[in-house]
């Protein structure tokens, strides 16, 4: 990358990878095919971090923030014009967020308002620029890792508190649009079988061939990490079989990122070397074929 980011969110459209973060106010732009970055894009209005991202119709969607009053903001780039505009806010002025694209819905979870963590949660229709909340998260998280298999909405790990690094959690949070009800590995009785490694930071949870992957994080002192306390391991989940197993380990152990994916292939840039505040300039491909 031509700067180095972290704490970064982005959205893979029409064959580039746009890309923001901490560490710069720079927009950034990858061009998949020719392997070649550009920086200097129009820069976002409230330039924080710890964004939640979506790319809807073609354009993409930042959710909330940390710092420079990006908390709760909804900031939209059009490439085509490499302009920024803002949508209506969250009903919560949150940052490290978790976030989920459903059947032309967003939706977003828990995250950091202040310096304390919240369960709260809602739903975000980008045709009508109007948001509904929906039912608190069983346990508030941030820095969690979100996605969905195309039906329901995923959370894994994460942690609790200010924007300070722990050990972080390996619960796993699903709710259900179609009930407005979450179910929790934490609940007693639940059979969801957690996230093998405890922790926060892996940023975007990817679903692909049917899987979660869960990649990348942060710790103070859990086990398995490096001596700068960020991990490489990359955790896959099956929900149809409710089982994980241990994937590729990242060649850079980092936490702060944001995978994407894009032709069966997933692209991490970016993000920390080292627990807390860290950049880099690093770009990785997992590639699934």
């Amino acid at each position: 990358m031509p700067v180095a980011l972290g704490e970064v969110a982005g959205g893979i459209i029409n064959g580039k990878l746009y890309l923001v973060g901490e560490g710069n106010t720079q927009t950034l732009s990858y061009n998949i095919a020719t392997n070649a970055w550009t920086g200097g894009l129009a820069a976002r209005p409230f330039a924080g971090n710890h964004h939640g991202a979506e790319v809807i119709n073609g354009k993409l969607y930042l959710f909330g923030g940390l710092g420079s009053s990006s908390d709760g903001k909804v900031q939209i780039y059009d490439p085509v014009a490499n302009s920024w505009t803002t949508g209506a806010a969250m009903p919560y002025a949150g940052g490290s967020i978790s976030t989920a694209l459903i059947n032309g819905i967003v939706y977003v979870a828990g995250g950091i308002v202040g310096s304390s963590t919240v369960a709260t949660a809602a739903k975000y229709n980008p045709a009508t620029n109007s948001w509904t909340s929906i039912a608190s998260m069983p346990a508030g998280r941030n820095h969690a890792a979100s996605a969905t298999d195309g039906a329901k909405f995923y959370i894994f790990g994460g942690r609790t508190g200010a924007n300070t690094v722990s050990n972080g959690f390996n619960d796993v949070q699903i709710y259900d649009p179609a009930t407005n009800t979450w179910a929790w590995s934490g609940a007693a009785g639940s059979t969801i079988a957690p996230l093998p490694q405890a922790r926060g930071g892996m940023g975007k949870a990817v679903f692909a061939n049917g899987e979660f992957y869960v990649m990348g994080g942060e710790t103070s002192t859990g086990s398995g990490a490096t001596s700068n306390n960020v991990y490489n391991r990359v955790d896959i989940y099956n929900p149809t079989t409710n089982t994980w197993r241990l994937g590729t380990p990242m060649p850079t152990a980092r936490h702060g990122i944001f995978p994407l994916l894009f032709n069966n292939k997933i692209f991490v840039a970016g993000g920390g070397t080292h627990s807390g505040n860290s950049q880099s300039t690093i770009l990785e491909i997992l590639d699934l074929s």
